[in-house]
């Protein structure tokens, strides 16, 4: 509860740390609610009513109404308290305080403690909440059926194959002849009610494959959700799926810069559930979970990270995607040894643009190519980068089924200069490409009076700028870990040892894609 004589208090001390002359705001004003800006925000820009602890984001708001919630929020302290805090609300913190009652808390905090303060609490409290879902869903896992198995044939389930990294997925096993069926689930259409073929084909045609597999009596389109009771699926198609899986890939899981790991509960959640399904069928399949490489997003520069699980949630710290996808690990590995899950957790380093270049445009580094539109220059990334054509990552994760480690990490083996790839950009757009710190102070100088995705990244870019220091040439740029690949040469040394590194073809085709659906606004 905020009280009104501890929100005066509070915001007396705001007012004397940040008015830039010092003068007093009226006493009437200091009584204030910290509730009340946020949900002034938030009934004007959002077009359903929301309640103080109802997340915005599952509510239906959108990148662009989070920056105008946020503008809105420093409006309200304003012109109604006098206190011009924005400078000290960061972009993005509607997305990581995804509820009135939780912005009302960071405000009144910001008001108490100050900026730096806020930051401390907000990781501490972060940490407990991932620590919170481990202990929730990583225990109490159900004995594993130790009947053998059913069936001799491979029978692959993929979740996510509407994805990019999961068109290639179920396009490579249907090619396949060493796999006799496919379950390709999907979640039901988020945007309209498409049916989960059409959505399927579509994610093909975008990438210029051959959607006729489709039509394959191999493949089983299934449309559900994996937090529903036998995860939304008829119970004959359950019963049928149960009694004959010999390898589980789980690869659906958005990707966002936004909602926090609160937010992403659901997928942490269908995680356990998919493992408590695992373990009930016969012949214990292998579980192949696609995670990322942003766990490691506060490694120590300098180390390379391990293929082995990480301990220590802090690190994982950041994105709340990357936040939950450590929870989820933490599933697997304690499934593994309590229950003896078959598991193996492959962390993918940055994917680019199919083999046609496809790439969804809002993803960050896409945003960073499209920012020369509004920044008009691009900026020189110091380092290197060892992304991955999804197709790769596809094809290693198919060679992983044949010799599973517990942990593997999928990076290219044979990385190049960040500049390489950014200098054949500046030249394809005709804009120049300058150092990252200055392409920073146009980008914001440009978007900083227009709600954008751009505007909603900026604290994301500034996080990723780590500047090289004498001897630190081959560390991989834009804030990335170096990933030790030990173990993914050892199941994965085919697909590994074939990869052609990425230059400036790559580039055309990434371009060439954004220019056809429009991205670049010429």
């Amino acid at each position: 509860m905020f009280h009104e004589r501890e929100s005066a208090q509070q915001t007396d001390r705001l007012r004397t740390s940040i008015s830039p002359n010092g003068n007093s705001v009226p006493a009437e004003q200091c009584q204030w609610d910290p509730r009340m800006p946020p949900r002034l925000a938030v009934t004007k820009y959002m077009s359903e009513a929301v309640g103080d602890d109802d997340d915005l984001f599952e509510a239906g708001c959108d990148s662009i109404q989070a920056v105008s919630i946020r503008n809105g929020i420093c409006g309200v302290m304003h012109h109604h308290f006098g206190l011009p805090i924005a400078r000290y609300i960061p972009h993005n913190v509607v997305y990581t305080n995804p509820s009135v009652r939780q912005l009302a808390y960071y405000i009144a905090e910001l008001v108490e403690h100050g900026k730096t303060c806020v930051s401390l609490s907000a990781t501490s409290g972060r940490v407990a909440l991932m620590e919170e879902l481990r202990t929730r869903y990583a225990a109490h896992f159900p004995p594993k059926n130790t009947e053998p198995a059913s069936t001799s044939g491979c029978v692959v389930m993929l979740t996510g194959s509407t994805g990019a990294l999961g068109c290639h997925i179920l396009e490579q096993l249907m090619g396949d002849p060493d796999v006799a069926k496919v379950y390709a689930l999907n979640r039901p259409d988020a945007v309209g009610n498409r049916s989960v073929y059409i959505r399927q084909a579509a994610a093909f045609k975008e990438r210029q494959m051959d959607y006729t597999c489709l039509n394959s009596q191999k493949l089983s389109l299934l449309e559900g959700s994996l937090v529903d009771e036998n995860f939304g699926l008829e119970e004959e198609v359950y019963t049928e799926t149960k009694g004959s899986l010999t390898c589980i890939i789980h690869c659906a899981w958005p990707t966002s810069f936004g909602p926090t790991c609160s937010s992403m509960e659901s997928m942490v959640l269908g995680t356990r559930r998919l493992v408590d399904f695992a373990l009930s069928i016969p012949g214990s399949p292998l579980v192949i979970f696609c995670s990322t490489a942003g766990i490691f997003n506060n490694w120590p520069t300098g180390l390379r990270a391990q293929e082995e699980p990480l301990l220590r949630p802090s690190v994982a710290i950041g994105l709340g995607c990357c936040e939950a996808k450590w929870v989820a690990e933490c599933i697997l590995v304690e499934a593994s040894k309590a229950a003896g899950l078959r598991a193996s957790v492959a962390r993918l380093s940055q994917l680019t643009g199919s083999s046609n270049g496809a790439w969804n445009a809002k993803e960050w580094v896409p945003s960073i190519v499209l920012s020369a539109k509004v920044a008009q220059c691009v900026p020189r990334p110091p380092g290197l980068v060892s992304w991955l054509r999804p197709q790769e990552a596809a094809a290693a994760i198919l060679e992983l089924r044949h010799s599973p480690r517990p942990f593997v990490h999928l990076a290219h083996p044979r990385p190049v200069p960040a500049e390489l790839l950014f200098s054949a950009v500046a030249r394809r757009l005709g804009v120049p490409m300058v150092e990252y710190t200055d392409w920073l102070t146009a980008l914001d100088l440009t978007i900083r009076t227009r709600p954008s995705t751009s505007l909603t990244l900026m604290d994301f870019y500034r996080s990723i700028h780590r500047p090289l220091k004498a001897g630190e040439e081959s560390r991989e740029a834009f804030g990335l870990p170096s990933l030790d690949l030990a173990s993914a040469f050892k199941s994965m040394p085919k697909t590994l040892g074939e990869i052609e590194p990425l230059d400036a073809a790559d580039v055309d085709l990434w371009i060439a894609y954004w220019r056809r659906i429009g991205a670049l606004g010429e």
